[in-house]
């Protein structure tokens, strides 16, 4: 009953509403991401999607569903919506001599080829969700505002994303040189 008048009072814009809900559920969705796609990188942003949806389509809940329930199936369609994808992508692969690698200041910057092996080391490395935000940022030049709308998430998200994938280019770039050092 609580989160049914929790419900109400979103669908009138109450933050503090939302929030409560958030807090409610947030760990338990977690664990449920978490479980399945065992990455926990993974399982947070499914999180963050999940709950974005929970606002987006918060006039279209039903006041007959349990309010968990109703969670759980935009979680499990989002669970379905990523492993479907990863199947793709794993069936899939990039050609990456397709972009052109561009430098801060958006002049075309020519690679040797230590560091072009380097950067497609990196990006084979990481998620490819990390890696998909990555190449849309750096090679494609998307801003963070173009990379929120291809990739149908907040900028906020956005931001976070590239973040999170920069931070785990950065590890993942220390131990390939380091491998190179020490051939």
């Amino acid at each position: 009953m609580i989160e049914k008048r929790q419900i109400k009072k979103i669908k009138k814009g109450s933050k503090k509403a939302f929030i409560r809900l958030y807090k409610s559920y947030k760990n338990e969705i977690f664990a449920y991401f978490l479980l399945r796609v065992k990455n926990r990188e993974d399982a947070l942003d499914l999180t963050s999607l999940c709950f974005e949806k929970v606002l987006r389509y918060i006039e279209s809940y039903n006041k007959k569903w349990s309010v968990r329930t109703w969670i759980y199936k935009i979680a499990r369609n989002l669970l379905f919506d990523y492993l479907n994808q990863k199947k793709k992508e794993n069936s899939i692969s990039m050609d990456m001599d397709q972009f052109k690698f561009q430098d801060m200041n958006n002049s075309t910057k020519s690679t040797d080829k230590n560091t072009t092996h380097t950067l497609y080391t990196i990006l084979s490395k990481l998620p490819k969700r990390y890696s998909e935000i990555l190449k849309s940022r750096y090679l494609l030049n998307m801003s963070q505002k173009e990379i929120a709308q291809a990739f149908e998430i907040s900028e906020n998200n956005a931001k976070v994303l590239l973040f999170r994938a920069l931070k785990k280019a950065k590890k993942i770039k220390q131990n390939v040189t380091l491998k190179g050092i020490y051939k």
